[in-house]
């Protein structure tokens, strides 16, 4: 007890983190889960896990199973040849789904796609709503927003065909449009603009009108799963598009496609950034995961404030929250070394020398006494750390009576991770 009021009187954390249940999903799993409402604006919350073996679950907070959904039941929509020339373990992987009321009806549909190449949508009640056939298979998570401000939903995907595609509500095609290389990364749409972006194989982040016209392209050295990010940088009311190459870098686009800064880390970045403000300089900081083993964090110019270096690749987007509710916010990792890392978000100023104390090594010519150098500079700092069981291939948040960070393995377990004093 007495040592727990020496750490908070100090400004060390108490506490721990733990386990406080696990889903076994018994199949693999790729992508991330989702925490959404069934119902429009409900304060409902479910975790929407994606599987390998083509199940969609949809779990309560408590982690029991309110419903699943086969994809292989439509296997009758797929053709024997094309199922032919996929991978086995993968052949009826779904991806994370967009949750959303499509129809205005007041419950909240699911859409969700598959390595078969179709598109479902889903009630709130597990019934099928309608399926959509695209050219080749859906690896990236569906985006549902009124794309042509007509007061309606739409629903936008890319598939490894090449293609960007825009449904109505109802499944049917509005538009599409040949990118001209597979596309494996989430688009992000922007209301504000009403400007689409996707990035694809090949390296190049498009930018498209809602109506379907190629507005810009921007070139990196190699392929981008990375969604891109919406944010406004520098806090003037201006918007500018973060995204991850595999060429290892983490680039700042304005609205038209001019580059703002780009940060090259040692690794491929395969997952989306996060930004949020953590020092209170009303400007956002940058988090990302790297494959060089690292988590990143940039302040809004694109320089790097601190990096924590786990023992394996970072291949899933951090989130920031505050898990211990103390008012410090916290950036939470999980690394394929199957290491769960909660960081300090904005890190830990280390001296590299002591000013007025330490020597310093003297050279050959004129010198002054004054210090041009800073004495030290923030490093990532290690809060808690955590073992699961297996490689983290995603982390969500959940919020309700306490703050739960979920996390899922690529051997199918869903785990939910609290603070406890």
């Amino acid at each position: 007890m007495i040592k727990e009021v020496f750490k908070r009187l100090v400004g060390e954390r108490v506490g721990r983190i733990e386990q406080e249940w696990t889903f076994d999903a018994k199949a693999g799993i790729m992508n991330a889960p989702i925490v959404a409402s069934l119902k429009r604006g409900g304060d409902d919350k479910y975790i929407f896990v994606p599987t390998k073996d083509g199940i969609l679950y949809a779990l309560r907070p408590s982690g029991d199973v309110l419903w699943s959904f086969n994809s292989q039941e439509s296997k009758d929509k797929v053709s024997d040849v094309e199922m032919m020339f996929k991978e086995d373990e993968i052949a009826w992987n779904v991806t994370s789904p967009a949750v959303d009321d499509l129809n205005d009806d007041g419950e909240s549909e699911v859409v969700f796609g598959s390595e078969s190449g179709l598109l479902f949508a889903v009630k709130s009640n597990a019934s099928l709503l309608w399926r959509f056939k695209a050219g080749d298979a859906i690896r990236a998570q569906p985006v549902i927003c009124d794309i042509n401000g007509d007061g309606k939903q739409e629903i936008v995907f890319g598939a490894v065909d090449g293609m960007v595609y825009v449904l109505n509500n109802k499944g049917k095609l509005l538009w599409s449009l040949d990118a001209g290389s597979p596309i494996e990364c989430k688009a992000a749409f922007e209301p504000k603009t009403g400007q689409l972006v996707v990035g694809t194989d090949s390296g190049r982040l498009i930018s498209i009108s809602p109506r379907g016209k190629l507005l810009w392209q921007f070139d990196t050295g190699d392929k981008i799963t990375a969604e891109p990010v919406f944010v406004d940088l520098k806090s003037k009311g201006e918007q500018n598009i973060l995204f991850g190459s595999f060429d290892n870098t983490l680039y700042a686009l304005d609205v038209r496609g001019n580059p703002v800064w780009a940060y090259k880390s040692e690794g491929k970045i395969c997952s989306a950034a996060c930004t949020a403000d953590v020092n209170h300089d009303s400007k956002p900081e940058v988090f990302f995961g790297s494959c060089d083993n690292n988590v990143y964090a940039l302040n809004s110019e694109g320089s790097k404030i601190w990096s924590f270096e786990t023992d394996f690749w970072v291949a899933s987007s951090p989130i920031v929250l505050d898990i211990d509710r103390d008012g410090r916010l916290e950036v939470v990792a999980g690394s394929f070394d199957h290491f769960l890392y909660i960081l300090e978000a904005e890190g830990a100023f280390m001296l590299d020398y002591m000013p007025g104390v330490s020597g310093v090594v003297q050279q050959s010519g004129s010198y002054g006494n004054v210090m041009t150098s800073e004495p030290g500079g923030f490093h990532g700092k290690k809060i808690w750390q955590l073992k699961t069981e297996g490689i983290i291939v995603g982390l969500t948040r959940l919020t309700g009576s306490k703050e739960q960070v979920l996390i899922c393995t690529a051997n199918g377990r869903i785990s939910s991770v609290v603070h406890t004093n």
